[in-house]
């Protein structure tokens, strides 16, 4: 499947939050800014490709996720590596 789950938990609820994810280069492919942002497990279904539409090959990226307080005054980000293989 080219599909891929990225899952994360919020402790709380936030006014909102992007993911970016980027090859090891340091390239952006990928930039959503349409995640659930209520507290709790949450996902989002990424089907293998960058913003242009193209599928991305297998190897090593690295996702960032930024996620804003519910008053959008401070943000929190984490910074992971994620693995593509079909």
């Amino acid at each position: 499947s080219s599909e891929t789950t990225l899952v994360y938990e919020l402790t709380q609820s936030a006014s909102r939050a992007r993911l970016r994810l980027f090859t090891v280069s340091g390239r952006k492919i990928l930039e959503t800014h349409d995640l659930p942002v209520w507290k709790g497990l949450r996902h989002f279904d990424w089907d293998g490709r960058d913003d242009d539409g193209d599928g991305i090959a297998n190897g090593l990226y690295f996702y960032q996720l930024t996620v804003w307080d519910v008053d959008g005054s401070q943000a929190h980000e984490v910074i992971d590596k994620v693995v593509r293989a079909r």
